[in-house]
């Protein structure tokens, strides 16, 4: 299986691999570079090696094809345009690794990689999807900030409804809270007071650590991320027994 690695030469990234002939021509499988358009640079490397995990891809599943890694003489590629987007989300922003392959990726990877970036192209994109959708909202905003760096004049298009219609919740009384809480018999009863006490979600209960009596730290690998809270009212701690832990729990 052939293997792709980054190659450096006069200063510039490319991509090295065993590859068909360039433009149809007639001849066996060699090894080619592949220019990335990118200088030799930490930052420039860690792109570098996104394409090198995209072709590698191509490569082992047989869909490797030259038009789609040869850029054209006027304008930007999708291909060069995410990559931009790729070093300021990630490279230099706060996304993880996972929320862009997985998050990102998913939608942006579907686009033409080797045409040009047009505001007619965007507006194609956008338009499989409908406005009050979960993809439409993510796709939207991500080719805004897309245009931004080509810099391509995003189209006249709807502004995503998705979660505008979200109506207000009905939450509990105060007293209602205490007076559940309290007489509950359930064993997760400790944990209902955890929620109530310092707003957390269920998962983030059994990732937690009580600092002292006002504090309490969240781990990182929540969908929040790491943070300490305090709780609210700070009498709850005592009163839903908190202090004791699950393992010491005693009904009320």
């Amino acid at each position: 299986m052939a293997k792709v690695s980054i190659n450096t030469q006069k200063g510039r990234l490319y991509l090295l691999c065993r590859l068909p002939p360039r433009n149809d021509q007639e001849g066996a499988v060699r090894q080619q570079r592949v220019a990335l358009g990118l200088d030799d640079t930490p930052t420039n490397r860690k792109v570098a090696e996104r394409r090198r995990v995209e072709l590698q891809r191509q490569v082992d599943r047989g869909t490797f094809a030259w038009e789609d890694w040869v850029e054209p003489s006027q304008g930007v590629t999708w291909r060069k345009a995410i990559d931009l987007l790729y070093r300021k989300r990630v490279i230099n922003g706060r996304t993880g690794e996972s929320t862009w392959a997985i998050s990102y990726m998913g939608r942006l990877r579907q686009l033409p990689m080797s045409t040009i970036v047009t505001s007619s192209g965007v507006k194609k994109a956008l338009q499989k999807y409908q406005r009050e959708s979960c993809s439409y909202k993510e796709l939207y905003y991500l080719l805004t900030d897309l245009c931004g760096l080509v810099p391509v004049k995003f189209p006249e298009l709807p502004v995503p409804t998705y979660g505008s219609k979200v109506s207000s919740p009905d939450v509990p009384s105060d007293d209602y809270i205490v007076d559940f809480i309290s007489k509950s018999e359930s064993e997760y009863a400790w944990s209902l007071g955890m929620i109530a006490t310092y707003g957390l979600r269920p998962h983030e209960i059994d990732q937690c650590k009580l600092l002292d009596k006002n504090r309490l730290e969240v781990a990182g690998d929540t969908k929040t991320g790491a943070r300490i809270v305090i709780p609210y009212p700070s009498d709850w701690v005592e009163l839903f027994q908190i202090q004791y832990g699950r393992s010491h729990f005693v009904s009320f």
